[in-house]
């Protein structure tokens, strides 16, 4: 199973260098490589809180609030994505993930 790939050739800065995005998945790409990409993504971000939450476990004897926060949405993200994916193979339609990382530098107040 492949990972998803970053398209760096998508990457924009702002003019002020305060901020970049960078385009996780190009748009034109079919239900089948989209319900994979979307569904190791997720899979992916669940085992990094999981291994978080462990270490977390195991240094301080108690759970990490963030990473068991991050994974309750994240199993509820992944669910309505398995719906939506499914709808949208169901209905024969097409699928548009929008998806980017904006980094952005904040000033400080």
């Amino acid at each position: 199973m492949n990972a998803p790939a970053f398209n760096i050739n998508n990457t924009e800065r702002s003019q002020s260098n305060n901020s970049l995005d960078i385009a996780l998945l190009d748009d034109n790409i079919g239900i089948d490589d989209s319900r994979d990409s979307i569904l190791n993504l997720l899979n992916h971000l669940q085992n990094y809180h999981r291994r978080r939450n462990f270490s977390h476990w195991e240094r301080f004897g108690k759970p990490d609030p963030w990473s068991e926060k991050m994974l309750a949405q994240l199993t509820d993200a992944h669910e309505c994505a398995v719906k939506l994916i499914r709808q949208a193979k169901d209905n024969q339609t097409s699928l548009e993930i929008e998806s980017s990382i904006r980094l952005k530098l904040l000033e400080d107040k």
